[in-house]
């Protein structure tokens, strides 16, 4: 089925702009709340240019920056960064390289850059170099509205884009949605170490925001792999199911298995007893339920 379009990006009847639903009326209700389309003068001394501010919070997927056909077009060559502000200020939220746009004079010039996990109530556009004759650039982003209720689950998963196998996990945890109604946020970084600070960072964002889940919110592994939803998926519904009646499990950590296929159990005893501190595993992993013979 060939997708319709929605502002900035497309939707099919399931799904709108990569996440939200449409109406029952098959639309997807989803323009920016501010104007998209921005035009500055740049030159090496720098640009004219003030931003986006949405009024609410949009989910960002993709920023696009060209030029216009000209009777001369101008040659040049420039790099930018984008920053956005998704309730705790401005934050770099693009992991890899800054964006990179150049013209030979041949003609007009678009880049597509990809955004897609960042949600955002302003964005800015930096321009850190430039080199050639003074041109006139326009940029618009991409994305939809996003939700501001608060989920009652809410999934958070960063990528690093080295050191890990298996295909990406997003466009299959993103299947949760539809499956518990769940709010699933996806982030990229450059390694596994930068993953771990993304990952803090979305769960801050989402705290400022009130969108932390208000019965669990799941922190899935970077190292994520082979992940299936209607399989893995269940069961962690299942999993979250049981939390309704154990208000006092605060934290809970479910088991990881290698690449080998050996299980990592993330359940610790720790106990205090006159001067001395034990730090010991359980032989299953959980405090209710050990295997037989075992006391």
């Amino acid at each position: 089925e060939a997708p319709a379009m929605c502002w900035g990006g497309a939707f099919t009847k399931e799904r709108c702009c990569g996440g939200v639903a449409p109406d029952l009326a098959g639309t997807c209700a989803s323009n920016l709340a501010a104007p998209a389309l921005q035009a500055w003068a740049a030159t090496s001394e720098g640009m004219m240019f003030q931003g986006w501010d949405f009024g609410r919070l949009v989910t960002l997927t993709a920023l696009l920056l060209f030029t216009l056909p000209d009777v001369a077009p101008p040659r040049f060559e420039a790099t930018f960064a984008l920053a956005a502000d998704a309730g705790l200020g401005f934050r770099d939220h693009l992991p890899g390289p800054s964006i990179h746009m150049s013209s030979d004079g041949s003609g007009f010039v678009l880049v597509n850059t990809s955004v897609v996990g960042v949600d955002a109530r302003r964005l800015r556009l930096d321009l850190t170099s430039w080199s050639g004759e003074e041109a006139m650039l326009y940029a618009t982003p991409i994305g939809c509205n996003a939700s501001e209720l608060t989920p009652e689950v809410s999934v958070v998963h960063c990528r690093p884009a080295s050191g890990v196998i298996g295909a990406e996990p997003a466009p299959m945890l993103h299947i949760l949605t539809d499956m518990f109604g769940w709010a699933v946020h996806t982030r990229q970084a450059p390694t596994l170490g930068e993953c771990f600070l993304r990952t803090h960072q979305a769960l801050q964002e989402l705290r400022a925001q009130r969108r932390l889940g208000s019965l669990a919110t799941i922190v899935m592994s970077p190292l994520l792999y082979s992940w299936e939803p209607y399989l893995d998926g269940r069961r962690m519904g299942f999993a979250v199911g049981e939390l309704r009646g154990q208000p006092e499990a605060s934290v809970v950590g479910w088991p990881s298995a290698a690449s080998s296929g050996r299980w990592y159990w993330p359940l610790r005893r720790v106990r205090r007893q006159y001067w001395k501190l034990q730090y010991t595993s359980f032989p299953t992993g959980s405090a209710r339920s050990l295997r037989y013979g075992d006391h």
